[in-house]
């Protein structure tokens, strides 16, 4: 585990930064790709970046969804980087049935009992969602894309909730998410606050035959390696 001063060597070093609060994340509802930062949410994301700063990154990924795109733009005034959008890191797709609905409501339980269990892909292209095979997808290739990046290169990436930790929970171990590792996981998703900062490291050469992706920090609001 690094800890202490920031030290750059032979492996990449992703920062994960969950956007700043939106008035849907502040209600616990379901909400659209435009949700837009509320003042609190502004505030959340300009102390990020503070803390980002200091690490000196070499490029800024962001999903390009509006509450984590304005988070990563706040994060770019303190870095001089540019923005990269990339639609991998974006978060799962919500059906629209769900949209606006309350995270506690019969509705909400019922598409993630469905989203854990249903395997129509046609289901989920009509009503608008994105289902869980096409996720883990998605999330393979954005796995990919980030492996492809140069070592020893720092990378930030503005995401969301759901994304940040299923991509933590599937980085080593891509198996089908039994019931109890969906619990975990969904508690996890409910608990990660809005700015936080989860540093994992990306090191293929490891030679002890372990995962080549370690989490160092996960989800701290207040850490900088």
């Amino acid at each position: 585990m690094l800890v202490g001063a920031f030290v750059k060597y032979s492996m990449k070093h992703i920062y994960f930064v969950r956007h700043g609060e939106t008035t849907h994340n502040r209600a616990h509802r379901h909400q659209p790709a435009t949700a837009s930062l509320t003042e609190l949410g502004h505030n959340q994301a300009l102390r990020a970046a503070s803390r980002i700063a200091p690490i000196e990154p070499d490029r800024l990924i962001a999903s390009p969804l509006t509450r984590a795109t304005q988070s990563a733009r706040l994060i770019a005034q303190k870095t001089d980087l540019d923005v990269e959008p990339n639609i991998l890191f974006a978060e799962l797709k919500y059906p629209e049935h769900v949209i606006d609905r309350s995270h506690f409501g019969w509705s909400s339980l019922v598409y993630i009992v469905g989203w854990f269990l249903s395997i129509d892909e046609s289901y989920w292209r009509e009503v608008g969602g994105e289902s869980r095979t096409g996720f883990r997808l998605r999330l393979k290739e954005a796995k990919h894309y980030l492996e492809q990046i140069p070592d020893d290169t720092t990378v930030v990436v503005v995401s969301h909730s759901v994304f940040i930790n299923f991509f933590i929970a599937l980085a080593c171990n891509e198996k089908r998410i039994g019931a109890v590792r969906a619990a975990l996981l969904l508690f996890k998703v409910k608990t990660l606050k809005n700015s936080s900062i989860t540093h994992i490291t990306h090191e293929p050469s490891r030679g002890d035959g372990s995962c080549a992706w370690q989490v160092v920090r996960s989800g701290q609001e207040g850490y900088v390696a």
